[in-house]
């Protein structure tokens, strides 16, 4: 079993798990059947699926269950923007080798990428830049002159 940790999962969920926690951060906490009836546009499920794939996010800490007038109310324990970075990082260094250039190199390939989306990535690349500091300028003290 995987363990959590405070950052979030200690693994990456599998494809059909991240389904789910998109649908419950979409949809906030919901039992089995909201859950499934969710998902009805995008995979048809048992409900017995969705039940079986929750309890098993529950064991590796990815949603947590909570019994509200008898029936189990399951929420995800990390946000979406908390478990996208957790599996970017992941991707940065198990296939670039921790390289965010290649990263980005590879995503910038011609051929993929509108240039409306190349001036958002600029502008995001300028927000995030951090300009060069100057060492700051001495003043000279407006007291009396030193003696020696």
């Amino acid at each position: 079993m995987a363990k959590s940790s405070p950052k979030g999962p200690a693994k990456a969920p599998t494809d059909l798990e991240l389904l789910i926690l998109q649908t419950l951060w979409r949809i906030g906490p919901s039992g089995v059947r909201a859950v499934r009836d969710a998902l009805s546009s995008q995979r048809d499920l048992a409900y017995t699926s969705v039940q079986t794939v929750l309890g098993i996010m529950v064991k590796k800490g990815v949603v947590t269950r909570k019994l509200v007038n008898g029936a189990g109310v399951f929420t995800a324990v990390t946000n979406e923007s908390v478990t996208q970075t957790s599996m970017l990082r992941d991707l940065l260094d198990r296939v670039f080798a921790g390289s965010r250039t290649a990263l980005m190199q590879q995503l910038l390939q011609p051929k993929e990428v509108s240039a409306r989306e190349l001036e958002e990535i600029k502008t995001l690349i300028n927000q995030h830049a951090t300009p060069v500091s100057k060492p700051p300028v001495q003043k000279p003290s407006a007291g009396k002159p030193k003696t020696r």
